[in-house]
């Protein structure tokens, strides 16, 4: 049984320092893919756009706007480390669409990635 003890004691060591760690490069080195995306090349049927936060953070977006129909848009939000890079080649036909970089991410301003808390407000 102590031996349980000390390895459940081991493992809750591991997951602390892991995460003191770890957590810290998630919210500052978001980031790592601006090189290639200022590379990509949107297709014709996107348009760059910027949206201004009420801090006034300038997050890039990407509107797809559906010609001949009237429809329902599409918010595409990608998660941590992502971007709207992800989202252009997979924009919904037949639909108004719009994939946006939150902040910190993808080519939107920002330093911190904060979980949703600032970003809530974002959106």
């Amino acid at each position: 049984m102590s031996i349980l003890k000390v390895l459940f004691l081991v493992v809750v060591i591991l997951i602390g320092l892991a995460l003191f760690y770890v957590a810290p490069r998630l919210i500052i080195d978001t980031n790592t893919t601006t090189q290639f995306i200022q590379t990509y090349e949107l297709p014709k049927s996107f348009k760059k756009e910027k949206i201004k936060t009420r801090d006034g953070i300038i997050l890039n977006a990407v509107w797809q706007n559906c010609i001949g129909t009237e429809r329902e848009t599409i918010v595409f939000l990608h998660g941590i480390r992502g971007s709207t890079y992800h989202f252009t080649p997979r924009a919904s036909k037949g639909y108004n669409s719009i994939a946006i970089d939150l902040r910190a991410h993808g080519l939107s301003g920002g330093k911190f990635c904060t979980f949703g808390y600032l970003e809530k407000h974002d959106v």
